[in-house]
């Protein structure tokens, strides 16, 4: 099994890019199944979550942050170890994994974080796939979905470009693979994506 996750601010086009790279892997006849992370997380102990997330949005402080980041490393490990362990399919398309650490938290040190998530055993993606685009176009694009922002963390445009230049840096540093979903259509990152998953096809 390949797991393949993808990572980035709100709206820059991640669950539009799984869907069609899902698709040209299944014309390929891969094998493929796709995660969400939320979906998953949200099946241990939703309520505790929950609590974290509101006492995010009333402090805005590190120590929620840390707190937070910490529950989702604590899910990732039970992922790990259960829906990823059993995975059947060829390849797993992850839509977010600890790469989104570095989206979302703010005051905390991101790096730390992401080495904590790899020492402590979650499941290191064969591929860890940074979607990134300008934050205007992504804001647009988030606020302008059925689904609006739908996020239980950013709530205003400044929030959104530091979290998406916090992003685009630590993917750098990190070495993710960097998709610009401003310059190419899904289908089009889609083929850049396939031959680093399906080489030998």
């Amino acid at each position: 099994m390949r797991l393949i996750t993808f990572d980035g601010a709100k709206g820059v086009g991640k669950s539009t890019l799984i869907s069609a790279l899902a698709s040209a892997l299944h014309e390929r006849g891969c094998a493929v199944s796709v995660l969400v992370e939320k979906t998953l997380m949200a099946q241990h102990q939703p309520d505790i979550l929950q609590d974290a997330y509101a006492r995010l949005k009333s402090e805005r402080s590190a120590s929620a942050n840390l707190a937070l980041a910490t529950l989702h490393r604590e899910r990732r490990l039970i992922i790990s170890a259960g829906a990823l362990a059993r995975a059947s399919a060829e390849v797993v398309l992850m839509d977010r994994w600890y790469p989104s650490d570095a989206v979302f938290r703010e005051r905390v040190d991101v790096d730390a974080l992401i080495e904590q998530n790899i020492s402590s055993g979650v499941m290191v993606p064969d591929i860890a796939v940074a979607v990134v685009c300008d934050s205007r176009v992504s804001w647009q694009r988030a606020c302008g979905r059925v689904r609006a922002l739908d996020s239980k963390v950013i709530d205003s445009y400044y929030q959104h470009r530091a979290s998406s230049k916090r992003f685009e840096r630590a993917a750098r540093d990190h070495r993710w693979r960097v998709l610009r979903s401003d310059h190419y259509t899904p289908g089009e990152l889609a083929g850049q994506l396939l031959p680093d998953i399906l080489p030998a096809r």
